[in-house]
């Protein structure tokens, strides 16, 4: 069976781009392997992903960020260790660093009938770049382009400019696609979003998609802004931060007021709005925190509002209680059906998803905490079950610890 490698900087990159790419040279009967550095996905073990769709996953160590350094001195290594283990009759190379690695590393094994493609996904020497940047990199690329045996591209420019390389077979192909029709028909208050990013009626909002990092050149806006000096405008970045390091010296150098801060930590995984729930002595639902309704065994009450994203409504919706100024989590709702002396607290409590919305944040989860720890003392004291609990009881303990729970 023929046997085809697709390669690319991050684990991320080849589940988010490549997946379609990895199954259609299933379909034409290869074997599939993927390389990648999968150290910077917390979202999911990339060896476990792949496996899933038939495909294996080799760990590479490559940098995304630093061509000439020890990591892509190793990752040229692990490489070539992968080549000597395997004979690839089709190797598929994706992003700057890994594209020169891989060509240069491999391009012994053409002579062996192996067919290197590379595809850019944006040239690193743009036209308007450095006369330093074309000469750097533009000679990086030409050099690489006679260990290519196909190069894609999915601009006009980046065509233009490759067609000048050694590469005798270069394509363009239009990049990743969008169906603006879902957007087009996506429904959103367009005032109130506004209203939760925190502009005015006034405010211009500048909107660019891309990643923060210095690469995507955000800079050009940010100076341009500065020199129009008008605090209506209001520059928003909707992407991930490519590094740490790289985000933090990027607002370093760039973002006003950041001149002197300085990195502290940044959080290991993206978070997740909601989860399973329990299935409580009573289910909470979205009607009971719109009516603002305070049960009498209420042991938190909350102000915040509720708000929803998901597939059937994906511009989100923001829905503010009407009935009152606050409304009660029950002490029912830690307590889950079925299974004797035990409580649970955080977002998991019981409640629909609409409810679990208006609960789920981090000062809620430790109001429920609170009461559980509380209501978990008063059953050990009193060697009886969490159910049986005398609710007056546990209300009076959390009102001594000065938590509020409604009234005067």
């Amino acid at each position: 069976m023929k046997r085809a490698l697709i390669v690319a900087a991050t684990g991320g990159f080849l589940n988010g781009f490549l997946i379609p790419d990895m199954k259609l040279l299933q379909e034409m009967g290869y074997e599939v392997h993927c390389a990648a550095n999968g150290n910077s996905v917390s979202t999911f073990v990339p060896e476990e992903r792949f496996a899933s769709i038939g495909v294996t996953f080799h760990q590479i160590d490559f940098s995304s960020t630093s061509p000439l350094s020890n990591d892509s001195l190793k990752a040229y290594k692990q490489y070539k260790e992968l080549l000597n283990q395997y004979h690839f009759d089709f190797v598929h190379v994706h992003t700057p660093i890994p594209g020169a690695i891989v060509r240069i590393a491999t391009r012994r094994k053409r002579k062996e009938g192996c067919v290197v493609v590379y595809t850019t996904h944006g040239l690193t020497f743009p036209k308007g770049s450095s006369l330093k940047t074309k000469i750097v990199y533009g000679s990086v690329e030409w050099f690489c382009s006679w260990m290519t045996d196909g190069i894609i591209t999915i601009n006009k420019e980046d065509y233009t400019q490759m067609k000048k390389m050694a590469c005798k077979n270069v394509y363009h192909i239009n990049g990743v696609g969008v169906d603006t029709s879902r957007y087009h028909e996506c429904q959103i208050d367009r005032d109130r979003y506004r209203e939760s990013l925190g502009l005015s009626e006034s405010d211009i909002a500048i909107l660019e998609v891309g990643e923060l990092s210095t690469r995507k050149n955000h800079k050009v806006i940010i100076e341009a802004l500065s020199k129009i000096n008008d605090k209506h405008y209001v520059f928003l970045i909707c992407g991930k931060a490519m590094s740490n390091s790289g985000t933090y010296d990027f607002l370093k150098k760039y973002a006003a007021g950041f001149e002197h801060a300085v990195f502290l930590d940044t959080a290991d995984m993206v978070g997740i709005r909601e989860s399973r729930h329990i299935k409580g002595k009573y289910w909470m639902t979205g009607e009971d925190v719109l009516a603002c309704r305070v049960p009498e065994d209420t042991i938190a009450v909350m102000a915040t509002n509720m708000d929803t994203h998901n597939k059937d409504n994906p511009g989100g919706s923001f829905i503010t209680i009407q009935n009152g100024s606050y409304f009660g989590v029950p002490y029912r709702c830690l307590l889950p059906q079925g299974v004797e002396n035990l409580l649970v607290a955080g977002r998991c409590i019981s409640a629909d998803a609409l409810a679990g919305s208006a609960i789920r944040m981090i000062p809620c989860c430790l109001a429920f905490g609170q009461a559980a720890g509380t209501a978990a003392t008063l059953s050990l004291k009193k060697h009886i079950d969490p159910v049986d609990v005398c609710v007056g009881e546990l209300r009076a303990c959390l009102e001594k610890q000065d938590v509020y729970l409604g009234g005067e």
